[in-house]
C-alpha cells in the first residue's frame, strides 16, 4: 500500500473486493468498495476477529473445541467422531452477527455446511440403518447392496467436498486474527484432503485393475490386496494427524483472542 497526501493509505496492488469483485485498487483502506459499498477493510481481512461480539468469539471457541474433540474421537470411534466434529464445524460457520458477509465467504459458509451437513446426516442414517437390520436380524439392507453401496459413496462425498470447502473458510477466519500460521495450516489441510481424494481414487483404480487381472486373466498376487489396504490405512492415520493438528491450532488461535 502507498499513501495519499491526507495521510490514508490507498490500495497499489490488484485486490478484488470479496463481495461483488470490483478492483479496489487505488481505494483508501478506511473507505468503501465504490461499486457494492462494502467495507473495504473487509476484503483486506482487517475487519479483526478480535472487534467481533463476544458471543459470536464465544461460539467459535466452543466450535474448535467441539471439532477438536470430534476429529480424536474419529480415530476409535470413527462415526461418532464425524458426528461430534460436525456439530463443531457448524458452530464454527456460523455468519458473525452485525458483519458485512463478503459473497465469497458465505458462499464458502453455506456450501461447506450443506456438504459436511448433509454428509453428517448420511453417516447416521446409514448407521441407524446397519444398527436395525443387525439387531432385527433383517438382511433387506444388504440385498440392497448396489444401491447401499452409492449412497456410501455419495455420503462420503458429499462430506468430504464440504469439509474442502469449510478449510477455506477457516482460513478466511485465520486472516482476520492477522495468524498468517493458521491461515496457512488450514489451507494446508485442504491441500492434504485433496491429495487424499486422488490418492483414493489411484488405490480405487489399481484395486479394480488387479480384480480385472485376477478374474480375467486367471494371475493372482497374495500381496496386492494387503499392501493396497496398508497404503489407505497409512493415509488415513495420516490424514486424521493433519486434521487433529489443524484443529488444535484453530483452537489455541481462538482462545488468545478471547
Amino acid at each position: 500500500m502507498s499513501a495519499t497526501l491526507s495521510g490514508h493509505a490507498v490500495l497499489d496492488r490488484d485486490t478484488p473486493c470479496l463481495n461483488c469483485g470490483y478492483n479496489l485498487r487505488t481505494q483508501p483502506v478506511t473507505a468503501d468498495c465504490p461499486e457494492c459499498g462494502m467495507a473495504v477493510s473487509i476484503s483486506l481481512r482487517n475487519d479483526g476477529l478480535a472487534d467481533a461480539p463476544p458471543g459470536y468469539r464465544r461460539r467459535l471457541r466452543h466450535g474448535a473445541a467441539w471439532w477438536l474433540i470430534g476429529t480424536l474421537l474419529t480415530l476409535p470411534l470413527l462415526y461418532v467422531g464425524v458426528l461430534v466434529a460436525a456439530v463443531g464445524l457448524w458452530m464454527l460457520t456460523a455468519p458473525q452477527p452485525g458483519r458485512a458477509e463478503p459473497a465469497a465467504d458465505r458462499a464458502l459458509r453455506r456450501f461447506g455446511r450443506l456438504g459436511f451437513g448433509l454428509g453428517a446426516l448420511g453417516f447416521l442414517t446409514l448407521c441407524v440403518g446397519l444398527g436395525y437390520t443387525v439387531v432385527t436380524g433383517q438382511a433387506r439392507l444388504f440385498d440392497a447392496r448396489q444401491s447401499f453401496d452409492i449412497a456410501f459413496i455419495l455420503v462420503h462425498g458429499a462430506y468430504t467436498a464440504g469439509l474442502i470447502v469449510t478449510w477455506r473458510y477457516l482460513a478466511g477466519l485465520a486472516e482476520r486474527v492477522g495468524d498468517a500460521a493458521v491461515a496457512g495450516r488450514m489451507d494446508h489441510l485442504r491441500r492434504c484432503w485433496i491429495g487424499a481424494v486422488v490418492g483414493l481414487f489411484a488405490i480405487g483404480l489399481v484395486s479394480t485393475a488387479a480384480n480385472w487381472a485376477y478374474t480375467r486373466l486367471s494371475v493372482y498376487q497374495p500381496w496386492v490386496a494387503p499392501l493396497l489396504a496398508a497404503l489407505i490405512a497409512a493415509m488415513l492415520v495420516w490424514l486424521w494427524i493433519e486434521t487433529w493438528r489443524a484443529a488444535w491450532r484453530l483452537r489455541g488461535m481462538l482462545a488468545a483472542i478471547g
